[in-house]
This record gives C-alpha cells, structure tokens and sequence, in this order.
C-alpha cells in the first residue's frame, strides 16, 4: 500500500556498518530500484562500505531504512562519483529523493574539500516510450537540483554488469565549490578512468574505457 503522506522523522544519516534487519532492507531498495546490468554484487558494496572504501548515506523513518545513496570518492582527485540514489517506492514522488540529494551536497560542500559530483543517469533518447518518459523526468530531476550535463561525452557508455555489452547514459556534474563550475578536459578524463576502475573493476586498458575516452570533445564542458 502506498503511504502518501509526508514521513515524519525523516533523519539523513553516514554510516558504515548497519542492523541485519537495516541491511535487509537496503537489499530491498537497491535490487528493486536498479537492474541486473547496472548493479554492482551486494555483497562487494557492503564490504566497501564496511572498509570506508564507499560512503552510504540512508533516509530513516522510525528505524526502517526509506533510502539511501551511495558515494564514491574517486582516488587521487577532489571530485565524488553520486554511485546510487533511490527512494524504497511505497516513499516516492514525495520529493524525499530531492531531499536526500540536497542533504547529501550539502554535507559534503561542507565537511570535505570537494570540486563537485559526477554520476550517470540513463539516457532519455533511446529505449521504448514510456521508458524515455521515466528518464525524461529523472533527468529533470537532477537538473532542478542544480546538476547540468555534461555535453564533452555525448556518448558516454558504462559497462554493463550483466553481460559484455554496455549501456548508454548521461554524465553529468554538480559542482559543490565556488569556483567548480568547470572541468578541464584532463579532470574530466581522470574521473571518468577512476569510475571505471573503482566501480566497474576495469583496467585502464579496457576497450569501453579507450572508446569512450577517445569519443569525448573538447567542447561543452560543464559551465
């Protein structure tokens, strides 16, 4: 049954290490939220998490875990990598998502020394209609929240988890600091060389990294 009132006690929380019945319920938002293709194993973000390798944020209400979202801090560079956002869906169009989202920019523009967030989102120019609609609207999400494209990667493509093939999605870029609203070329291309090797398990060798790499153009970097 679907809740359509406002949660109340709504406590954003960092955290490292969760109750078996809390852990229980962040498998159920996670698997339910993504599919097979785009998932990293269960086990390997909670043992990255555990080990502070991943940052997990969650959404709680009365003790049961609501959402949660996933950061990465990308080695050797002052940007994060926005892994997994979701809202367990009994809580959606309730604008928690947003909330979450918000939060999280804030804590981090605040506490860390952060240029900003990159992440991935499905691209909206592909599949059937009313999945391009659902990608549409996720897409306006992120950007009345105050993230932009970014148009230097027009085609972008993550591995997928599932097989060999690969995905096509949007990167796109929230800048936290005053003076982050652009990437250089070379930025650019350190985090997206990292994001494959943290969270996809590539080798900087790997074909879809060197394809995806070698298509990016110098023009429409964030601004």
């Amino acid at each position: 049954m679907v809740n359509n009132e406002q949660p109340e006690d709504f406590v954003l929380t960092k955290q490292y290490e969760l109750e078996p019945q809390m852990l229980e319920q962040l498998s159920l938002v996670y698997h339910d939220s993504f599919p097979t293709s785009e998932r990293v194993p269960f086990y390997q973000l909670v043992n990255d998490i555990a080990h502070k390798k991943r940052w997990l944020f969650t959404v709680q209400q009365f003790n049961s875990l609501i959402g949660f979202a996933i950061v990465l801090p990308l080695a050797n560079t002052d940007v994060h990598y926005l892994e997994y956002i979701a809202i367990h869906k009994a809580y959606r169009k309730q604008g928690l998502g947003g909330k979450l989202l918000q939060n999280i920019i804030t804590m981090l523009d605040v506490s860390e020394n952060i240029k900003g967030i990159i992440f991935e989102i499905e691209t909206d120019d592909v599949g059937a209609k009313e999945q391009k609609e659902i990608r549409r609207k996720r897409l306006e999400f992120y950007l009345k929240n105050g993230a932009r494209v970014i148009k230097s990667a027009p085609n972008y493509c993550m591995p997928s988890f599932e097989d060999r093939g690969s995905i096509r999605m949007k990167l796109m870029w929230h800048p936290l600091m005053n003076n982050s609203n652009t990437l250089s070329a070379q930025q650019l291309k350190e985090c997206i060389c990292r994001i494959y090797q943290q969270s996809y398990g590539r080798s900087l060798n790997d074909s879809l990294l060197q394809k995806v790499l070698k298509e990016l153009i110098s023009e429409g970097l964030p601004s």
